[in-house]
């Protein structure tokens, strides 16, 4: 910085003074020297530039001096100056102007820099995607851009510095975007709720349907006091477009669901409930309360911990934590849930592409109800309720690997009632039906809750149980006759029956599960054969037996498709020796078992319902030999067959 120069002035204009007239007789018009003429006069220009009546300081009476700032020419270049001016009053009372004029062109840098800024600025301005306006604390607008005017649709002749924010607004307002209304009502009451310089974010729809987002924010002074606001235009048109289409799609989705016949939920990403229908709050029974306003994963997981929905839970935190985890990582899962209240509840969860995953809750408590009733009769017997024979054989296996495990014996019980055909001959097939539940009845209370009570059949009944010892399976037998032993009384009638019981042990007398029922099963039938009413234990020999008796009924089986049997005629002689009749035997020799005699094989066809084939066969070819032998010329007068192989049922 350098001095300039310095001005005196005088009270009164020097008389070659070319300027303007003086404004009254108390004010007098400043000059100075030629050397800052030009100086002092750009000063005024910029400095009382817009007075309308003068461009010059005016000293007054009062004044004690002034200063200023401006830019002059020297040497051809611009450069930037300060004046400062000070009245002096001499002993006479004249008034005295002293005035010092020095160069500065920091000045000149400085308000380079700012008019840069000022380009940087409005051009930063001008590339806004968004509208942008600025108003003072005046409301005047002082920056904008014409992206702004463009979204308001407002006219390029109110695009100056210094227009009315009411100005601005008046245009909207006439055209009915502010709603139904007088024009200036709506002006000024949107002028007043500015001036309050709150922060205020809305949306508004131009009548040809566009939509633009308004968000206004105010600025302060270095002494908290308004200094105006700055509002930003956004064209959200194609956003509300997205929104509709959004909802349309949601609206849609949600129809859907809740014409389902199955509970359906949507949790995103961050596990927030964003979809669900009616069905799922009535399956879960979760309240409106909880469900209206916006829920995650957490809060409803926590909803039902907390009323007991998972059993008891002794770390609640660290549940929540692991349930959560498993939440997060969003795979496909189907699981059934029966609910405390015994609901039961088939979940299937399906992770979707962006995150989140849809569950389908179905209600199958009904369908499982049938499903253990189908399970049940095909396990149980119909008339009795016990265990029935399929049963029976699919849990044989298990209770021998149990009875190994335990190391103890596993004896079964096979038990026959004596004369039973008796009752249903005599009393008919409703009586006994009762009889057979009073005695399914009694069977049940003799064993034990975890010992196996099963029919296998007609008046047939298993009992399973475990023991130590052969002693204890007696101690069961003997039991049951005594309990078998009192009479059935059904309806006035009293039936007095008594059972054969059959006893095999695993893995003593068989390991197989099937063979040893087949084992306590011919110990029954040795029971019974020993007059009833009575128990015996599975030997070797009623294996061999039984073996022996299996092998001869499947060679008579043989025998009567092949045609096998012969007969043979023991003539039969009046007094005076002649032959008048025969009778007819029955002979069968066996390729394997040589000659059986009648009293070894006829008595296992009786008891396998194989005599009235016997019995036909017999008959016919007995016909034939007589036929042949009468036209032969022995003419007897009749033959003998044996009553047994003569049932009814053989004719």
């Amino acid at each position: 910085m350098r001095w300039g120069g310095a001005i005196g002035f005088a009270i009164s204009p020097p008389a070659k003074w070319s300027g303007p007239k003086p404004f009254a007789a108390s004010t007098a018009l400043l000059w100075m020297n030629r050397r800052l003429g030009k100086c002092f006069w750009r000063i005024f220009t910029l400095r009382i530039g817009t007075c309308s009546s003068t461009k010059w300081k005016r000293l007054t009476a009062a004044d004690k001096g002034w200063s200023s700032t401006g830019w002059c020419l020297k040497g051809g270049q611009i450069r930037s100056c300060i004046v400062q001016v000070v009245v002096l009053t001499t002993p006479e009372g004249k008034r005295l102007a002293y005035g010092i004029n020095r160069f500065d062109d920091r000045y000149l840098a400085l308000d380079a820099a700012l008019t840069e800024k000022a380009r940087t600025l409005n051009a930063v301005i001008a590339a806004l995607p968004v509208g942008l306006m600025v108003f003072d604390a005046e409301l005047r607008l002082r920056y904008w851009n014409d992206r702004a005017f463009d979204i308001l649709d407002l006219p390029r002749s109110l695009a100056y510095e210094g227009v009315s924010f009411a100005d601005l607004i008046r245009v909207p307002a006439s055209r009915g975007e502010y709603g139904p209304g007088d024009p200036e009502q709506l002006v000024a009451e949107r002028v007043a709720l500015a001036k309050t310089f709150r922060p205020h974010r809305l949306e508004r729809q131009h009548p040809d349907g566009r939509w633009h987002l308004v968000q206004g924010e105010p600025f302060f002074d270095a002494q908290g006091r308004p200094a105006g606001f700055v509002s930003t235009f956004t064209d959200i048109t194609a956003l509300k477009a997205a929104e509709a289409a959004a909802q349309t799609a949601r609206d849609r989705l949600q129809t859907l669901i809740d014409h389902l016949p199955s509970g359906v939920s949507f949790f995103d990403a961050e596990l927030q409930l964003i979809a669900w229908n009616q069905k799922f709050a009535e399956l879960l029974d979760f309240p409106s309360t909880l469900l209206d306003h916006g829920v995650d994963f957490a809060t409803l997981l926590r909803f039902n911990v907390e009323r007991g929905e998972y059993g008891a839970v002794t770390n609640l935190e660290a549940y929540l934590e692991e349930r959560l985890r498993a939440a997060r990582s969003f795979v496909p899962h189907e699981l059934e849930r029966t609910r405390p209240n015994g609901r039961v509840l088939h979940i299937i969860g399906q992770p979707v592409p962006s995150g989140g995953f849809v569950s389908i809750y179905q209600d199958v408590t009904e369908q499982r109800r049938i499903e253990a009733e189908l399970r049940r009769r095909a396990l149980t017997d119909e008339l009795t309720g016990l265990t029935n024979r399929a049963a029976l054989l699919s849990q044989l296996p298990r209770l021998c690997e149990e009875a190994k495990r335990r190391a103890e014996h596993l004896a079964v019980l096979f038990i026959d009632l004596d004369r039973f055909k008796w009752v249903n001959d005599t009393a008919g097939h409703e009586v006994g039906d009762a009889v057979l539940r009073a005695a399914a009845e009694r069977l049940r209370t003799a064993v034990r809750a975890s010992d196996l009570a099963a029919r296998v059949g007609g008046d047939e009944f298993v009992a399973v149980t475990f023991v130590t010892e052969a002693t204890q399976a007696s101690e069961l037998a003997q039991r049951l006759l005594e309990r078998f032993a009192l009479p059935f009384e059904v309806g006035e009638n009293q039936w007095q029956l008594s059972p054969s019981i059959g006893i095999a042990l695993y893995p003593d007398d068989e390991r197989d599960p099937n063979a040893l029922l087949r084992a306590a099963d011919l110990a029954m039938y040795r029971a019974k054969g020993e007059g009833g009413n009575r128990f015996a234990f599975f030997t070797r020999s009623l294996h061999e037996a039984a073996t022996s008796r299996s092998r001869l009924e499947q060679r008579l089986r043989l025998a009567i498709h092949h045609d096998a049997f012969h007969l043979v005629f023991q003539p039969i002689c009046d007094r005076t020796g002649a032959i008048v009749s025969a009778e007819v035997l029955l002979r069968w020799r066996d390729e394997e078992l040589g000659e059986v005699p009648p009293a070894r094989f006829v008595p296992v066809a009786e008891q396998v319902g194989l005599m009235p084939a016997i019995g036909r066969w017999v008959l016919r070819r007995a016909l034939y030999q007589w036929v042949q032998w009468r036209q032969a010329g022995l003419r007897l007068p009749s033959i003998a067959v044996c009553a047994s192989a003569l049932r009814h049922d053989a004719l």
